[in-house]
């Protein structure tokens, strides 16, 4: 009888244990509940008119634009590890106003910085900090992916959980995101193991065949990136992307599953056609919108396409690269930076009025520690002006020196600065990689006691995301 008692204790603990087992991924678009998510104070789930659907109602997080005393703070449920060396975050962000009016979205007004960090039990075994949210234009599906290395920190069957942060820093006191909200959507939580990358590429094809030609067949997976997991769904989608058409007028369209897509013209007035298209990862729940623009032939030039624009600093040097087709009649590019809240010229680039595909460099010193904002002004020979997306670039990292003083120590030791720290941290980090304890830094030294006996690595870290290390002998 006793026997059977334990037998049948053992059966139910088993049993139980089996019942709360934690899952390996979550994807989560908040349509029914949030399954085990937490938010920050002021954000909540909420119906919102999807910018990336036509305006239609979808359900998400919605927040008030992080301050600086008041950040975005989401965290995930309780996941069990597989092992894996890898945790992605994924997410859709999108900027609204106060109202949650469709047509008022577009990108962040002020630089807010992007966090995760990666927790198990009382430890912090990964993070990914102070990733700037990036500037893509509006009628564009911003989704951002941060991948963080958990290095060993994090064996198969420990349980974790993902904390996304959003903070805002007032590096300019003329900007602000009053009345602004933010909006989460599709978020999602992976390691390697189980994690399907998906990003859906601008596409642009030409018929060659002359005014006979009404038809032109292509394939829209062909330029997208892809992770080999389960298969991609290619459906017409009704996002505002491109021209703001899910359905194209003067054409007919027709999109396979596998992403094979046939358009016929049925107006030969028209010979520009663009469209919306969705991606979707059948694995994992995941897609992506992008367009395709197809141009027949015509009796006068293609207009001109900017193919790509981008920034990007290399030290003190800042180099632009813009991409174009189909040129013609146009004067010279002007690339300006924005300073003192203007965009100003900072150089000039003769157009090469080339029929294929072109690609342009310019670069200037910078040396601003802040953000720097550039685009492109577009003049044809006519005198008519066009305009780039803008591509934000970083300041310089300003690197602070320190040293530990004295180092080997007997648990009394000092952290020395050569300038005043501003909001800066420490981390005490021992030599199995474990969290001892993080200090906050302002100011020119910091006190470390009572340290036991080991080898410690320290890390300091910027209030910019620059971070040093050290290591540090205790006897």
């Amino acid at each position: 009888m006793k026997l059977s008692r334990a037998l049948l204790l053992f059966f139910c603990a088993f049993c139980c244990t089996r019942a709360i087992a934690q899952p390996l991924s979550v994807f989560e678009n908040f349509n029914n509940n949030n399954h085990g998510w937490t938010f920050s104070s002021g954000a909540q789930q909420g119906h919102y008119n999807d910018p990336s659907d036509e305006c239609e109602n979808g359900r998400g997080v919605i927040a008030s634009a992080p301050t600086d005393l008041n950040p975005i703070v989401l965290t995930s449920p309780l996941l069990q590890s597989s092992g894996s060396g890898y945790i992605s975050v994924s997410f859709n962000i999108f900027k609204t106003n106060e109202g949650l009016t469709c047509n008022s979205w577009g990108d962040v007004d002020c630089p807010v910085y992007v966090s995760v960090q990666i927790e198990s039990g009382n430890n912090i075994v990964a993070t990914s900090s102070n990733v700037l949210l990036p500037v893509i234009g509006p009628g564009k599906d911003h989704r951002l992916t941060l991948r963080v290395a958990t290095l060993g920190n994090l064996p198969a069957s420990n349980l974790f959980k993902a904390t996304l942060k959003l903070t805002y820093r007032n590096t300019n006191p003329a900007c602000n995101n009053i009345n602004t909200k933010f909006i989460f959507d599709e978020i999602s939580v992976c390691q390697d193991a189980c994690a399907a990358a998906l990003d859906a590429v601008n596409d642009e094809g030409f018929t060659y065949d002359g005014p006979g030609s009404e038809t032109f067949t292509g394939n829209l997976s062909s330029n997208d990136n892809i992770a080999s997991c389960g298969t991609v769904e290619y459906t017409l989608a009704k996002g505002p992307l491109g021209i703001n058409k899910s359905t194209i007028g003067g054409a007919t369209i027709n999109i396979n599953s596998n992403g094979n897509f046939t358009i016929t013209r049925t107006d030969p007035n028209i010979a520009v056609f663009e469209f919306s298209y969705r991606a979707k990862n059948n694995c994992t729940g995941k897609s992506d919108l992008s367009a395709a623009k197809i141009y027949f032939a015509s009796s006068g030039p293609l207009p001109l396409s900017l193919l790509q624009f981008s920034a990007a600093r290399k030290n003190n040097q800042v180099f632009v690269n813009w991409k174009t087709s189909n040129e013609s009649n146009l004067n010279f590019f002007e690339i300006q930076r924005k300073i003192n809240g203007q965009f100003m010229p900072v150089g000039k680039v003769a157009a090469n009025n080339n029929a294929g595909q072109t690609n342009y460099q310019f670069s200037e010193m910078n040396t601003s520690s802040s953000i720097s904002e550039y685009r492109l002004k577009i003049t044809e020979n006519n005198g008519t002006n066009r305009y780039s997306e803008i591509s934000i670039v970083k300041g310089i990292e300003k690197t602070i020196n320190w040293l530990i003083y004295p180092n080997p120590n007997n648990g009394i030791a000092s952290l020395h600065f050569n300038q005043s720290v501003q909001n800066g941290q420490v981390t005490l980090i021992d030599n199995t990689g474990r969290l001892i304890k993080t200090y906050a830094v302002s100011g020119q030294q910091l006190n470390l006691l009572n340290l036991k006996a080991g080898i410690y690595m320290v890390k300091f870290t910027t209030n910019e995301g620059v971070v040093t290390t050290q290591k540090m002998i205790v006897y």
